[in-house]
Parts: C-alpha cells; sequence; structure tokens
C-alpha cells in the first residue's frame, strides 16, 4: 500500500516469509533539488547504507536496489512500531540520545545530505535511524539535524571514524560500490569528507565551526 508521507512515492511492501520494506520507486520521484539529478535518489538511498555499514555507525536499516511490480526502486527494512523524531521534544531527544544524534551529525555532513530533519529519523528501543537518504552525495547545501559545531565528539564515534582511514581493502571496496551508484565526482566528495573529518578529529576530538563551514563547501 502506498504511504502518503514525502514528496516521492513511498510504497508499503510485506515480504513473503518475514518482515516488511519501504519501497521507493525511480518512477516515483519528484524534482527536489537542483544539485541532485532526479531519477538517481533510489541509489543514493543504498549508497548511504552502504557508507554507513562500512563505518560502522548502524545508523541506516538495510537497503537495497529491487524491482518491485516490474519497477527499480530502493527497498528499505521497515521499523515497526518507531516514532518519528518528530513526535519527541527536542530536550528529550538532545538529552537522552545525544551521542547517536551526535554520530548521525557528523554522517550527514560526511554524505552531505540535503534533508535531513526530525521527520526523517526515527526512533525505536533507545536507537536512532536514519531514514529517507536519497537527497544525499550531491551539490545541494547540507541540512543536517542539530548543531554539533565546537562539541566534543564521543570516543567511541572518533573511534570508528579512525579506524575505517587505515582499512585499506575496505576503502577501495566502498568506493567501487559507490561508484556503481554515483557520479565519480561525487564519490570523490565523500572520501574528501570523510579523510578531513578523521584528520580533524584526531587532533582535537571535536570540529569547530570554520571546520564545518569547510567541509560543507566541498561537494
Amino acid at each position: 500500500k502506498e504511504l502518503k508521507s514525502g514528496a516521492n512515492q513511498t510504497v508499503f511492501i510485506e515480504f513473503k516469509d518475514d518482515g516488511a520494506g519501504v519501497f521507493k520507486p525511480k518512477s516515483g520521484e519528484a524534482n527536489l533539488r537542483n544539485g541532485v539529478e532526479r531519477g538517481t535518489y533510489y541509489k543514493r538511498e543504498r549508497a548511504a547504507y552502504l557508507a554507513d555499514r562500512f563505518l560502522g555507525f548502524g545508523l541506516v536499516p538495510p537497503t537495497v536496489i529491487r524491482a518491485v511490480d516490474g519497477k527499480i526502486g530502493s527497498v528499505q527494512q521497515f521499523i515497526p512500531d518507531a516514532e518519528e523524531g518528530a513526535a519527541i521534544p527536542r530536550v528529550h531527544l538532545q538529552d537522552k540520545y545525544k551521542p547517536q544524534l551526535a554520530m548521525m551529525w557528523i554522517f550527514d555532513l560526511m554524505i552531505n545530505n540535503s534533508d535531513r530533519h526530525s521527520g526523517n529519523f526515527l526512533v525505536k528501543d533507545d536507537k536512532i535511524y536514519a531514514i529517507d537518504n536519497g537527497l544525499s552525495f550531491g551539490n545541494d547545501d547540507p541540512y543536517t539535524y542539530g548543531d554539533f559545531g565546537g562539541a566534543l565528539l564521543p570516543e567511541d564515534l572518533i573511534e570508528k571514524i579512525i579506524q575505517f582511514k587505515d582499512k585499506s581493502q575496505e576503502r577501495l571496496l566502498l568506493t567501487d560500490l559507490l561508484a556503481e551508484l554515483m557520479p565519480e565526482k561525487e564519490v570523490a566528495g565523500f572520501f574528501w569528507r570523510l579523510d578531513a573529518i578523521t584528520d580533524l578529529v584526531a587532533e582535537k576530538q571535536y570540529l569547530s565551526r570554520h571546520d564545518v563551514l569547510l567541509i560543507q563547501s566541498v561537494k
């Protein structure tokens, strides 16, 4: 059945054996950003999941590309009984979920997400799920949730970021996988932002507001 939220067509599907997913067909994409080509959002949903998986953040639900009823698109695992971030008071979110929100903020800077707001992440069982990542990796200005510029970042987040830089084989594999989904320039931009963030947090355990502006300028 169709879900009536958002500008793009979104379809709830049930799997034959178990579970459910959210299907976003290429044909149902609206023209939403000058810097993100319409008809590529579904690929970016998959790309965001791959980046998240390789970094070990665990924010993005499993996302694949599939054909459903003859239409190609992204299928993301459905998280039942989850609340939208918008349904939870911001003060409560910042108090209880600050480490996870900081991780999502860093992640969105890396993928240049231009559409993160309180309706584009879910909360269930004390865990944050970053959904709706189709407007990422493009040339538009990023739109992140929260502002952690100047704040010390969680130690486990810093560790995950630094560890990935030394995983040369994983970096090469992720590069190849992303290159199948997006233009070479956008893949290069992602890795530039990733490496810049890695060097900065390794040195001082936070990103200054000047650092954030520099990272946001690279598309």
